[in-house]
């Protein structure tokens, strides 16, 4: 035997037997320092508890402990003392950057951006992107489906051009209020088309709709005159022409109420339904100017501009009191900058509206109003219904899968984004699914699959960074260490992504080694994101963002001293931070100095005002598993993840070691059916 006893003892075989499933993997050095760490790395991955963190087969094991994967060249060690030096020379100015608080934090990002991408189908979104791979599996047209296909602008005026997505989007709101047909979103529809001229075969592929409503206007004078079709997708074939309608461009929103009642006529007759068996609730649609304010705030929400979005929804809205749509958006712009006040007040007013949304959109309005409440069960419900109420919506797929992810319901979310065909619009133009999809796999367990379908991404989306994240965290899962140096190295040379930086990903990349045991090959990533972090321009590092991110990084990579240090003067700086103040309560705890820990931990407690959303109970879960009150802790954390706190970041949590052997820990992390 390498170390001359075995890994787990006790008085009774029972004894044995329960160690071997609660107790920790022994490290072989802590009883053999001589042993060398890849040997002990070797070890500990063989005896792993999960069998999806064990070798294969024998042979692998043979291999490894033969012939240990290279450690990879050294990288130049970033003294953490003379970073906090340079660091607290710098004058600080005033970025608003929220601090990062993790892996976490970057999903909730891409969650809320989700609402903005699959809302613009403008030509930011689509001309950066390689044109897809055509899917040859066949798509099957729903009898009852509809599409409605932009409006062509034949008036030689791009001023008119926001005219053609208006009057498409108010009839696809007519024929949902209607409900007699299934109708596919305007997000998912404009997704579809992108750029490129109307092919009634290829939105019928990419919707699987059968009846396909498309148009033109064009001037006549100083009137508009607009003409509707409606074609069937799957005989080839013009149905209907419906118009002109014609009304002076000053009011053209008469025009497009008039032609609207007339394709809910015609599209209910071909699907033989009475006229008097349905209703458009909503009225005339917004004005034109209302709809242009609008829509650059959806192009500002795309970029993760979300403060300019916010400012544009709110524009629209005050041009056009009747139109709610801006108030749901502009709530979700102020979600994620933090503005819950303002969210909450959005979501408020907009609720008092709900009957001028759409179906989809007033369970998309209660989704958001659970998620500002950090209620993601009650959103993930919600969610449900706006998905039954547009089948194959992106929309509703997409918002469906990350409340899924939120809760810790992988299955669920993994079946719903599995509706979606990943070579074709919208699931091709929208780089995220890749993210959720292998979160979601992450979560499950399944780091096979996680990394069969973060390498799919990455065909598709080769220089995007998070991808590349996604990519190399299912390497690190399954302990290709060597692959993974290969990833980290790619990663300097990517553009720069709004979502993370390389920096970043070398952290988030470091706390999943470690949360798979390769304690070495964590600090190795770990050094290598502090050596980035240095090397930023002196301005960039004196951001309060920039040196939160620097500190977060040495609490990981354990220079608890030299992070303290960034974080007391982050704290003083933004004294009302949850963060700053938690990780001075865990390293606090870290330190030996309890009662100062416990007095942090008492101090959130006591929060009052806005929630936030579970991040202080879950620093007083933190907290409370460092003093060793275990227990408290797995209830605080409970509690967090009541809260709103999600759950994907706990996995990777080293502050929560102590904790993973019990019970009550392992049943609130077991995956939910």
């Amino acid at each position: 035997m390498l170390v001359g006893e075995p890994p787990y003892t006790g008085p009774s075989a029972q004894v044995v037997i329960a160690k071997r499933f609660t107790d920790p993997v022994p490290s072989v050095r802590r009883l053999r320092e001589g042993v060398p760490p890849a040997i002990d790395a070797a070890v500990s991955r063989a005896l792993a508890k999960a069998a999806v963190d064990r070798f294969a087969t024998a042979a692998l094991f043979a291999e490894a402990l033969a012939a240990p994967p290279p450690v990879p060249a050294p990288v130049p060690r970033a003294n953490a003392n003379e970073i906090v030096h340079v660091l607290d020379g710098l004058t600080t100015p005033r970025d608003g950057t929220a601090p990062s608080s993790g892996p976490g934090r970057r999903s909730r990002i891409v969650a809320g951006v989700l609402a903005g991408i699959v809302m613009l189908a403008g030509a930011a979104a689509i001309v950066r992107m390689r044109r897809p791979a055509q899917s040859t599996s066949p798509i099957r047209l729903v009898q009852r489906r509809v599409a409605v296909a932009p409006f062509e602008n034949q008036t030689s005026n791009r001023a008119l051009e926001p005219i053609g997505h208006l009057t498409s989007d108010w009839i696809t709101q007519g024929l949902a209020e209607a409900g007699f047909a299934e109708v596919v979103d305007p997000q998912t529809t404009q997704l579809a088309m992108g750029n490129t001229p109307l092919s009634v075969g290829g939105l019928a592929s990419a919707t699987g709709a059968r009846l396909i409503v498309s148009g033109t206007y064009y001037l006549e004078g100083d009137s508009l005159r607009f003409l509707a079709r409606v074609t069937d997708a799957s005989l080839d074939k013009l149905l209907r022409v419906i118009g002109p309608v014609t009304a002076p461009a000053a009011t053209q929103g008469q025009a497009i109420a008039m032609l609207r009642e007339r394709v809910l006529g015609a599209v209910g007759g071909l699907l033989d339904v009475r006229s008097g068996q349905y209703a458009a609730l909503s009225g005339l649609p917004p004005s034109l100017a209302a709809y242009q304010r609008w829509s650059l705030g959806v192009e500002h929400f795309y970029k993760n501009e979300f403060a300019q979005a916010g400012a544009e929804f709110l524009a629209s809205a005050r041009l056009d009191s009747a139109f709610v749509l801006p108030l749901l958006w502009g709530a979700a712009a102020y979600i994620n900058v933090d503005s819950l006040g303002k969210a909450d007040s959005l979501l408020r007013v907009a609720d008092r509206s709900r009957d001028r949304l759409s179906p989809s959109d007033r369970y998309l309005l209660d989704v958001k109003r659970a998620e500002l409440h950090g209620d993601f069960r009650t959103g993930l419900e919600a969610a449900r219904e706006m998905l039954r109420a547009s089948p194959g919506s992106a929309v509703a797929i997409i918002v469906l899968a990350w409340d899924a992810l939120r809760v810790n319901r992988p299955r669920e979310g993994m079946a719903v984004l599995r509706q979606m065909d990943p070579e074709r619009p919208p699931a091709r133009v929208y780089p995220p699914y890749w993210d959720v999809l292998t979160l979601l796999e992450h979560l499950e367990g399944d780091y096979r699959a996680e990394l069969a379908d973060a390498m799919h991404g990455r065909r598709q989306y080769p220089d995007r960074l998070v991808t590349l994240s996604d990519e190399a965290r299912a390497l690190a899962a399954l302990g290709r260490r060597t692959d993974v140096w290969r990833r980290l190295d790619e990663v300097i040379d990517l553009p720069r992504d709004p979502l993370a930086t390389p920096g970043d990903v070398m952290r988030e990349i470091g706390t999943e080694l470690r949360a798979h045991g390769d304690g070495a090959a964590a600090d190795s990533a770990f050094t290598r994101a502090l050596r980035w972090y240095a090397d930023r321009p002196l301005g960039e590092q004196a951001t309060v963002g920039g040196r939160a991110k620097v500190a977060m990084t040495l609490y990981v990579a354990g220079h608890w001293d030299e992070a303290r240090r960034l974080f007391e003067r982050l704290a003083r700086e933004e004294p009302r931070a949850i963060e700053y103040r938690g990780y001075l309560g865990v390293l606090a705890a870290r330190s030996g100095h309890r009662t100062e820990a416990l007095a942090v931990e008492r101090s959130l407690g006591e929060l009052r005002g806005p929630s936030p959303l579970g991040r202080h109970t879950y620093w007083r879960a933190r907290i409370a598993a460092l003093v060793g009150e275990r227990e408290r802790a797995v209830t605080l954390l409970r509690e967090s993840l009541q809260q709103g706190k999600e759950y994907f970041p706990v996995h990777l949590e080293a502050d929560f070691e102590t904790l993973r052997a019990l019970p009550s820990f392992q049943e609130l992390m077991r995956v939910k059916e």
